[in-house]
Formats: structure tokens, C-alpha cells, sequence
């Protein structure tokens, strides 16, 4: 599935953030380094946009200053089909709502955690590895059926 997977990122102002991020998913996802474009302007991203796979497509977003993400929220009807990774400039309940119009998979502020976000882009990117299922530590537990009233004494009969 990685073949057909691919990325772009667009980063107005944040373009070293955004070139860490890009080669964070083409090495996590086994992308070649063609498939993750930095696009720094309105129409840059236009034009990736028409050369990416859409249907396996991780579009991160970085706003550095509050008219970025005005730019952004303006750009969403381009983008409302991919998962986004949202970065804001920082944790301002407007600019959070202002965020959430582009009903982002996630959002992070200007600080980045690195392990997290790698986390993220390998659930999105790489759906079909499932976590293995822990084993139980402690046995099942007994199905009791409860006999008297509710105020008083209980008797408690095990059932099969």
C-alpha cells in the first residue's frame, strides 16, 4: 500500500518544519522523496494537488501566524477529502475553532511532538498494521445472577 501512497505539505513560512516532516514520512512510509511536495504558496499547492493520488493522500499543514491559517481555511474546499495534519500558531480558543473548519485528523500547536506526530502519519499512511492484542492477564469473569430484594441480603447463585 505504500507504493500508492503519498503526501504534500504546505508551509507558507515554516519551510525547514516542513522539509523535517517530509522526510519523517517518506522514510517512516518507504516514499520515495518525490512523493512528499513542500508547497509554500496558494498555487503550488493547486498544482501538487493535481499530481497526487488523492485516494491515499496526506495533506500536513503548518500555520505559523493566524493569516496562514486564514489562507488555509480559505483553501479547504481543496482539500476536503484528505486526512490533514494541522499545526496552528498557537492555542488561542478562536484560532482552535478557526482550526477545526478544516476537520483536521490532527492537531498540533508550534511546538512539534516529534514521536507523536510519527505515530499519527503511520496510522493514517499505513492503516493495515494492526497493534497486537495484548494478552488477558486475568481470567475471565464469572457471569452472577442476583436473587432477593435490592434493599436487603443478596443470595448470589454462579450460572453457566
Amino acid at each position: 500500500m505504500a507504493e500508492r501512497s503519498s503526501s504534500l505539505i504546505f508551509a507558507p513560512s515554516e519551510t525547514t518544519t516542513a522539509s523535517r516532516i517530509a522526510d519523517l514520512i517518506c522514510s517512516d512510509a518507504g516514499l520515495p522523496a518525490n512523493s512528499c511536495p513542500v508547497c509554500t504558496s496558494a498555487a503550488m499547492l493547486r498544482g501538487a494537488l493535481t499530481h497526487v493520488p488523492r485516494e491515499r493522500c496526506l495533506a500536513v499543514l503548518l500555520a505559523s501566524r493566524s493569516e496562514e491559517l486564514d489562507q488555509m481555511v480559505a483553501l479547504s474546499g481543496w482539500l476536503q477529502d484528505l486526512p490533514i495534519i494541522l499545526m496552528i500558531p498557537d492555542s488561542d480558543s478562536e484560532t482552535i475553532a478557526k482550526a477545526h473548519r478544516l476537520r483536521p485528523r490532527y492537531l498540533t500547536g508550534p511546538p512539534v511532538d516529534w514521536d507523536e506526530l510519527r505515530a499519527v502519519i503511520r496510522q493514517i499512511l499505513l492503516p493495515s498494521r494492526k497493534p497486537e492484542a495484548p494478552e488477558p492477564q486475568s481470567p475471565p469473569a464469572l457471569l452472577v445472577a442476583l436473587k432477593g430484594k435490592t434493599d436487603r441480603f443478596f443470595r448470589i447463585r454462579q450460572t453457566t
